[in-house]
């Protein structure tokens, strides 16, 4: 017999938490724990080195310390492309742009795409003027010790043209080719640093609050950054020229997470590609993935104008806020609802107990005070059900503060830090 529309949301709501209800916050963040530390032993495009603490951070902040006469921002992470210039006087963000990026394909040309598209924003706000850019870049995926590409997420299908090649390389190379271009551009552009959108967050946090606190971006993906000793640091994943005495930035790729542990319904099979990496983590608790389970989830349920509508972030918070009431029949919204409640749940359970499996990796044990979480990201900052499930769950044993701007004035930090340390201002 044919089940209801009633019937089968239930049953895709029971193949959602299949697995969960015996799980414990304590269970999984061991296992977060355990996964940690083998793939920081072992893991080429996880748990990897990205930066060495600084000390202090206002001579980086201070104008003297850069050449240039601004600081030139660029964040390429998920859907969304940032640009901004910032000041080398204030460190304020003095203009901003963004770029919804329609292409998938990750090549030299990808990359061309966008640095013309930057320097076109560059120029309408300059003109013909001939400023000196400093520039600093947030990348959210994978980098190695040598700034090579190692794998891409989020949809992003990467090609063997720019695998294993200096991100470095690629971006001097397209800025060479789009400046000798378009004479009219007069202003000039030095790359600065290149560094992991959530070490610029964490970066960020400590130029304006001092705290070497967890850094967090929930946005298209997810990621996490934090603090380890050098001693806890296989060789292999040092930087270059790294002295004893340091600590160091890890950078989590915290999406790769969770495989052998937390369960993926029918409907969080996300792995399109082949050469896609699969990312248990991410698929269960970030922005592009949940729209898409619950997509899955409604055309099981033959929701009929599932077909017509695309699944973003954004839907997904008016579903759960009941702003998109009209997208859907008024007696299938309340299913469609309890079903974006039920991923987001779930989510919240999933990334409070990654965040003490982070802490009992650093610290081994349990917290015995409260965690403070610094993020962006903005699937969580406008999500206002999973922020508020987020702090829900932890009954206010982690507290998250949202920066923004954080990702491109990290960048542009890193950048001014990394010219300080050369000496060459």
């Amino acid at each position: 017999m044919r089940l209801s529309k009633l019937e089968r949301a239930t049953e895709a709501r029971n193949a959602l938490i299949a697995g969960y209800e015996d799980l414990s916050v304590n269970q999984v963040s061991r296992k977060v724990a355990q996964e940690l530390q083998l793939r920081l032993e072992t893991s080429t495009v996880s748990m990897l080195s990205s930066a060495v603490i600084p000390e202090d951070l206002c001579e980086a902040r201070s104008a003297s310390t850069v050449a240039e006469d601004f600081l030139l921002a660029i964040d390429i992470g998920g859907t969304t492309l940032k640009s901004a210039i910032i000041s080398t006087v204030d460190f304020q963000v003095t203009a901003q742009w963004a770029y919804d990026i329609p292409h998938r394909i990750v090549d030299i040309a990808f990359f061309n795409r966008i640095v013309q598209w930057v320097c076109e924003r560059v120029f309408m706000h300059v003109g013909r003027s001939r400023y000196r850019f400093l520039l600093g870049i947030t990348f959210s995926f994978p980098l190695n010790t040598k700034n090579e590409i190692t794998t891409m997420g989020k949809g992003f299908q990467m090609t063997e043209e720019v695998r294993n090649v200096s991100l470095r390389q690629i971006l001097e190379q397209s800025f060479a080719h789009i400046m000798a271009h378009n004479t009219k551009y007069r202003f000039q552009v030095s790359l600065g640093g290149i560094v992991n959108d959530t070490v610029a967050v964490f970066w960020t946090n400590k130029m304006l609050h001092g705290g070497d606190n967890i850094a967090m971006i929930l946005g298209t993906g997810i990621n996490f950054c934090f603090a380890l000793p050098f001693a806890a640091v296989p060789r292999a994943k040092m930087p270059i020229a790294c002295s004893e005495d340091v600590r160091l930035l890890i950078n989590s790729e915290a999406g790769f997470l969770g495989a052998n542990f937390l369960p993926l319904s029918q409907f969080d099979q996300h792995q399109g590609e082949q050469a896609a990496p699969f990312m248990p983590l991410e698929y269960l608790t970030a922005g592009k993935w949940i729209p898409l389970s619950l997509r899955n989830a409604l055309a099981y349920c033959d929701i009929s104008s599932v077909r017509d509508i695309e699944f973003t972030g954004e839907l997904l918070g008016a579903i759960l806020d009941g702003r998109a009431s009209d997208f859907f029949r008024a007696d299938e919204f309340p299913a469609v609802q309890d079903l974006a409640r039920t991923l987001v749940d779930r989510a919240a359970f999933c990334l409070h107990a990654t965040i003490y499996g982070i802490h009992r990796f650093r610290h081994g044990d349990d917290p015995t005070g409260a965690i403070t979480i610094s993020f962006a990201g903005s699937f969580l900052r406008f999500c206002t059900y999973y922020y508020e499930k987020l702090k829900e769950v932890s009954d206010g044993k982690i507290k998250y503060t949202f920066l923004p701007d954080s990702n491109l004035l990290g960048a542009s930090l890193f950048a001014a830090y990394q010219a300080a340390k050369s000496g060459r201002a």
